[in-house]
C-alpha cells in the first residue's frame, strides 16, 4: 500500500535537492524514517 507514496517522496527528494535545498531534503527523509520506526510497532500490534 505505501509503495505509491514511497515513488513520490523519493522524486519530490531529488527535485527539492536540485532546486538546491539539501538540508530540508535530509530533514524530510529524517522525519519519514523516525516516524516509521516510531509508527511500525504500533500499526503491526493492531
Amino acid at each position: 500500500m505505501g509503495i505509491p507514496f514511497y515513488i513520490l517522496v523519493s522524486g519530490l527528494n531529488g527535485i527539492i535537492r536540485a532546486d538546491g535545498s539539501p538540508k530540508y531534503a535530509m530533514f524530510a527523509t529524517l522525519i519519514g524514517a523516525i516516524l516509521n520506526i516510531i509508527l511500525d510497532p504500533i500499526v503491526f500490534l493492531l
